[in-house]
């Protein structure tokens, strides 16, 4: 999926918009949120191609990363119990997988469902998106804001608050991911301006860190 057509899908989708509803006091617009941080991330795991699975030797989706933003079984269970709590706390509800409960409060039923499969790349770009918004806006030390704001590069943002093996890895695999990512940006960024569509989503480096690359904070 091209730039162009994913922008639109996403940000047209009905699922995305529902999850923007509760941005509440947050600073990011839905179309900064797509631009700055959904795009650039979605390059970087999958090209943009909400159907992807990983690639490693006997495929085990409940291991490895599906769909645009390579969600793991257990990662996207997180963020849908995320999205949960956030909706049934607006309901004056407590936190509960019993799926007429989340029902009667308004939950999507496409969440129920992938809630039980724990497949992400069975949902459509929007639904993914709007998964994705959910467990941002409840996942510890992760502020959207920093990055529509120019305070937190969006490589930072990926290291500290979606790449699931920084906790686990060695420090050469780090930095290797980290550069990694940084290269998938600059295409974005390229691919960005040939579209026309020039965005000033460029980064400001980071203190002590020239174009906030490697500081794996």
């Amino acid at each position: 999926m091209d730039l162009k057509r994913a922008r639109n899908v996403i940000l047209n989708d009905k699922d995305y918009q529902f999850a923007t509803q509760y941005l509440g006091n947050k600073k990011s617009t839905p179309e900064q949120i797509v631009n700055n941080i959904m795009l650039p991330i979605a390059y970087h795991e999958s090209k943009i191609d909400p159907t992807k699975l990983q690639e490693v030797p006997n495929f085990d989706y409940s291991k490895h990363g599906q769909g645009l933003y390579q969600f793991e079984r257990n990662s996207l269970r997180t963020a849908l119990r995320r999205a949960f709590n956030t909706i049934l706390k607006s309901k004056g509800m407590t936190l509960t997988n019993d799926p007429a409960k989340l029902k009667k409060a308004g939950v999507p039923s496409y969440m129920i469902k992938a809630y039980q499969d724990g497949n992400a790349s069975k949902l459509s770009a929007g639904q993914q998106s709007a998964v994705l918004l959910f467990d941002y806006l409840e996942k510890p030390n992760t502020n959207i804001d920093e990055v529509t704001q120019g305070n937190q590069t969006i490589n930072s943002f990926w290291y500290n608050s979606h790449w699931s093996g920084a906790a686990q890895s060695d420090d050469e695999t780090k930095v290797a991911r980290r550069a990694s990512f940084s290269r998938h940006y600059d295409q974005y960024i390229t691919m960005d301006k040939q579209d026309n569509r020039v965005r000033n989503i460029k980064q400001p480096p980071e203190k002590g860190n020239l174009g906030g690359i490697l500081d794996a904070r």
